[in-house]
């Protein structure tokens, strides 16, 4: 019994990836609005009327078009892709009226005389017209895919009415982030700390100490007991290195005086000296290992010493109030700010997006949330 070949699996993958594709690159690369819709409908059409077919070399040519008319498109060839486009309309016959935001398309012989004459250079300043800052671009990508105004926007009403709206609206979101973030109430202080080798150093975290405002002394303190640390820790793996060193040096001295090694292994010689136990270790071990697990002490007292220092600062940072100096200076901050966000809300129906002086941006710098640098400019 024949089989549909939506029943195949493979064949049904192989279909679907170049539906999906196609449609991408129908709606990415057709240049004109006109040949895009009859391109886009005249597809979905097609795939819908023979997607239960059963004919083997009737949808290979289906198969075989879909691959020219994607050919087509990425050449940017505008008459071979509309004669194709032809020859499907002259088999399904007229479409339905789709219901959208798709503007009508209108008669073919006037879209195909126009893009006769349309030299490559029109083509591509009718797909990009737009230009300007990023914020314009993602307003009219926005307002294009919810309302549906057409590319081929003059650039007088882009510059002069959507620009403006396109900026005021970028405003409205710094705005809309303001009002969370006040809303959220006064920033944390915390204390936190940074490690620095086996040692912590505490300090105050404040929202006016952050990043490139910390304080100098802090950051000098932090790079300072950090080389130290690595100092240190290089030190304690160089004692390590020696040990073996210092093991082999005595069981040479240990062979000459004997005519054969000493029986035990680095390790548990190593062990025995460490623990105390030298009473089953010759002597000439003891003089080679003993130094530097010294060394290793010194090492692990300094270290300790430290930790110990750093402790202690960070009992002293809420004994010695530090902590609440913090606090308050914080508070203090955050009622400011709210006091010059309550002034900004209070102005807010002077603003005039198509103004200079009285945009929101204009209202943002007056009330120094933000800078006149991170102003938009109104004209391209």
């Amino acid at each position: 019994m024949v089989r549909a070949f939506a029943e195949l699996s493979n064949h049904r993958r192989h279909v679907l990836e170049w539906y999906r594709y196609s449609l991408k690159n129908i709606k990415a690369n057709v240049p004109t609005d006109n040949l895009r819709i009859e391109l886009y409908n005249t597809f979905k059409e097609t795939v819908r009327r023979n997607k239960n077919h059963k004919a083997g070399w009737y949808v290979r040519g289906l198969l075989e078009d879909l691959s020219l008319l994607n050919k087509h498109i990425v050449d940017d060839d505008i008459g071979k892709l509309a004669a194709l486009l032809k020859s499907y309309l002259d088999k399904i016959g007229p479409l339905p009226a789709k219901v959208g935001n798709l503007n009508v398309p209108v008669k073919r012989s006037s879209v195909m005389n126009k893009l006769d004459t349309q030299t490559k250079i029109e083509k591509k300043q009718q797909v990009v017209p737009i230009s300007g800052s990023d914020d314009l671009y993602r307003y009219l990508l926005k307002n294009y895919n919810l309302n549906g105004p057409t590319k081929t926007i003059p650039s007088k009403y882009i510059n002069q009415l959507l620009r403006p709206l396109a900026i005021h609206e970028k405003y409205c979101h710094i705005l809309y982030r303001l009002e969370h973030l006040i809303a959220k109430g006064p920033p944390k202080v915390s204390i936190n700390y940074t490690n620095a080798g086996q040692s912590r150093i505490w300090f105050i975290r404040a929202p006016f100490n952050r990043k490139a405002r910390q304080s100098k002394r802090l950051t000098g303190i932090i790079i300072k007991a950090r080389l130290k640390a690595q100092d240190n820790l290089d030190r304690a793996r160089q004692c390590e290195t020696d040990l073996l060193y210092a093991y082999q040096e005595a069981q040479w001295e240990y062979t000459l005086v004997h005519n054969q090694p000493y029986p035990k292994k680095f390790s548990e010689v190593v062990a025995l000296i460490k623990s105390g136990k030298l009473g089953n270790v010759p002597n000439m071990f003891v003089e080679w290992i003993k130094p530097i697990f010294e060394q290793i002490d010194i090492l692990n007292k300094t270290n300790n010493k430290t930790q110990q220092k750093f402790v202690k600062s960070r009992d002293q940072l809420v004994d010695g109030q530090q902590y609440q100096y913090f606090y308050q200076l914080n508070q203090q901050i955050y009622q400011k700010r709210l006091k010059r966000f309550q002034g900004l809300k209070a102005e807010l129906h002077t603003t005039n997006p198509f103004t200079k002086e009285n945009n929101l941006g204009a209202l943002l710098v007056k009330w120094k949330f933000m800078k006149p640098n991170q102003l938009s400019k109104l004209t391209s």
